[in-house]
């Protein structure tokens, strides 16, 4: 088995860092899978709840870039994120990949 390292970075759409973010995993450091969710509802530390309802378009909705790579490149991806999106907005968990 492989090791690697999950990370998700926390975001909302208003922050308009999304772009940055996936070009950092793309083009510079190139991990290997991304993936990014935008959420329905949700909120942050200051208690503001964000939500999508049906006849809403909200533009300001909770997103959520997950990645994995072998533990060396997440930690050189999130060493770059972290100079674009607000710190403590990063989460990572070890596992492995079964081939």
């Amino acid at each position: 088995m492989n090791e690697i390292i999950l990370a998700r970075v926390y975001m909302s759409e208003r922050e308009h860092h999304l772009n940055a973010v996936l070009k950092i995993l793309h083009e510079e450091v190139k991990v290997r899978h991304v993936v990014v969710l935008r959420g329905i509802e949700g909120f942050e530390k200051g208690g503001k709840v964000q939500s999508s309802h049906f006849l809403s378009l909200s533009l300001d909705l909770p997103l959520v870039i997950e990645f994995f790579d072998t533990p060396d490149q997440v930690k050189l991806a999130t060493s770059k994120i972290e100079a674009v999106i607000e710190k403590g907005h990063i989460l990572m968990l070890s596992g492995q990949i079964k081939s």
